[in-house]
């Protein structure tokens, strides 16, 4: 039998059958009993299944409480015979309730060999997401933004929503699915006499996203 019983009120979001695509969301102190949890606030006491539960939030007091972020920078700087310079750099930002959840990510290379540029790309995408069920969840946009010079893309623009399904979302792992149609803007550095130098068309994107947990210290995440 395992219990929980948390010391701080809580934000539940609980998924019904009357609520199925608009989940309820509920606050107070949680107490879990085996399959049982129960959310308390004051004298009111509101009993679920655990199987009910699609996520649980902290009761933020300021807004920087939902925030979290990651930041890398990487370089390899080699001189002699050959100079080289390999620059990475990848941050993310996420803010997350139990209702919601909000994830940007920029990754950006830059390298170059003999003074000459061999590569210079920059990508920063986004999605907001609402969480429907234990399963599912609504992205209600998703963006990104491109620039590759070299690749001859002065910058490219995608957006729209989708659909996601968590195939694995336990402990150690997680795994979801998603898959959307939106519109995609693409502008050259340089085109060739008579062709037009940008182009709009509609997009399909599917996605994966995995993650699990090999040791204490050691994250494995696959996007």
């Amino acid at each position: 039998m395992q219990r929980l019983r948390t010391a701080a009120p809580r934000t539940v979001r609980i998924e019904t059958r009357r609520f199925l695509l608009q989940p309820q969301t509920v606050i107070g102190r949680i107490e879990l009993d085996g399959d049982e949890v129960f959310v308390i606030a004051g004298k009111r006491r509101q009993h679920y299944r655990r199987v009910q539960i699609i996520s649980i939030g902290t009761r933020a007091e300021k807004e920087s409480d939902y925030w979290s972020g990651k930041f890398s920078l990487g370089a390899n700087l080699l001189a002699g015979n050959a100079d080289l310079v390999d620059l990475s750099l990848l941050a993310n930002a996420r803010r997350l309730t139990a209702e919601s959840r909000f994830v940007a990510d920029y990754v950006g290379n830059f390298s170059r060999a003999e003074g000459v540029e061999t590569s210079n790309n920059h990508r920063l995408n986004g999605h907001y997401d609402r969480f429907q069920s234990r399963r599912f969840f609504w992205r209600v946009f998703n963006a990104e933004f491109y620039r590759d010079v070299l690749k001859n893309i002065a910058r490219q623009l995608s957006a729209g929503t989708a659909f996601g399904y968590v195939l694995i979302r336990d402990g150690h792992s997680n795994w979801e699915l998603s898959g959307g149609v939106g519109v995609t803007y693409k502008r050259y550095v340089s085109v060739e006499p008579g062709e037009t130098p940008s182009e709009t068309s509609p997009s399909l994107r599917l996605g994966t996203l995995y993650g699990t947990r090999l040791n204490a210290s050691v994250d494995l995440k696959f996007n």
